[in-house]
């Protein structure tokens, strides 16, 4: 028979590099213990892991050396399959529901985001998920003595310590912004439900800002809004993501449906927060995209005038007049209309 996992409480444990943390949990996984020696066992194991980033990866690299010393060879008795995320919640989401899906006999994760996704696709299964890197796994388990699901594993971050990270970490410099991503991502993967936790998340949009990457600053200042509606910088990060969709709109390959999101998200934001001192840049950077939509709609109505055909051009003057009658091309609309009347009569 193969050796067997045994749940033990959680004691001071050694990490890499020569540092020592006390677990948060007392739900430790020290080792596969030995009952019998791997080499007898018959059957070929599948273990998937799956994380969000590269940095995790070494917590895996870990337990699959635990493994190897125990017998458990790959390719021989044992089968894994790595997946990673890179930071995209959609397809952790998809990686996560593969694992549980391919039946395996054990799913190993590497951060509190992963271990959630993998327990949601688990949920109901008999598949085990050890967590071998997890900051807040709190919310993810019924008690410290019992688990009361097929979850279980080690915690290797302090929350408080994290907090006190980010608080050292201070002002952001241009130069250690890739770091200061690293550090905000680790608080936001490991204790996404901390006290520091909307504040890392903000200030990961922030860092993305500084550099240029539209996309991935949406991305940050939206999971503030979608995962915590109680904090204070909801209003900021609401205005950013507007503001992000915005620059994105900007970009000389951009489309109408770019410009229309970032409307929208402007006219939300007005809409939800009428008092904010924001409001003033709000309005000003929504009076811009609405000329530029009302600057697209004309480029599109001259393109089928000069191809005679006035009544397909008449069509975007007309929703010009209709939705964007605060613009400057507005009145141009009108006369653009009156004038192709005249034409058709």
């Amino acid at each position: 028979m193969p050796a067997k996992l045994r749940i033990i409480p959680g004691e001071s444990l050694p990490c890499r590099r020569g540092v020592r943390n006390r677990c948060c949990v007392p739900l430790v996984i020290l080792a596969l213990l030995l009952g019998a020696t791997a080499a007898q066992a018959q059957k070929i194991y599948s273990i998937g892991s799956l994380n969000t980033a590269d940095p995790f990866i070494d917590s895996f690299h870990g337990f699959r050396g635990r493994m190897a010393e125990l017998g458990y060879r790959e390719g021989q008795n044992v089968r894994y399959q790595y997946y990673n995320s890179r930071g995209n919640d959609e397809l952790l989401r998809i990686l996560a529901h593969k694992l549980a899906q391919d039946k395996l006999d054990l799913i190993v994760t590497s951060s509190t985001t992963a271990t959630a996704a993998a327990a949601k696709a688990s949920e109901g299964t008999r598949i085990p998920v050890l967590f071998v890197s997890a900051g807040n796994p709190q919310r993810l388990i019924k008690s410290f003595s019992s688990s009361g699901s097929n979850l279980t594993g080690i915690s290797s971050a302090s929350l408080e310590l994290t907090g006190k990270r980010l608080e050292l970490l201070g002002p952001i410099k241009v130069p250690a912004l890739d770091k200061a991503i690293e550090i905000y991502q680790h608080v936001v993967d490991h204790a996404p439900y901390g006290d520091y936790a909307d504040r890392a998340q903000m200030r990961l949009g922030e860092c993305y800002l500084r550099q240029n990457r539209y996309e991935e600053a949406n991305r940050a200042f939206q999971r503030v809004v979608d995962e915590y509606p109680s904090s204070p910088l909801l209003e900021q990060a609401k205005f950013k993501v507007a503001f992000c969709a915005r620059q994105l709109s900007l970009r000389p390959s951009y489309d109408q449906s770019a410009t229309e999101e970032a409307i929208t998200w402007y006219e939300k934001f007005i809409a939800s927060h009428p008092n904010s001192d924001l409001i003033p840049q709000a309005q000003q950077s929504l009076n811009q995209l609405r000329t530029i939509k009302a600057e697209g709609l004309a480029k599109i109505a001259h393109f089928y005038e000069v191809r005679g055909k006035p009544a397909s051009a008449a069509v975007y003057y007309q929703e010009i007049v209709d939705h964007y009658s605060d613009t400057g091309l507005a009145p141009q609309a009108v006369a653009k209309l009156r004038e192709l009347e005249q034409r058709t009569q």
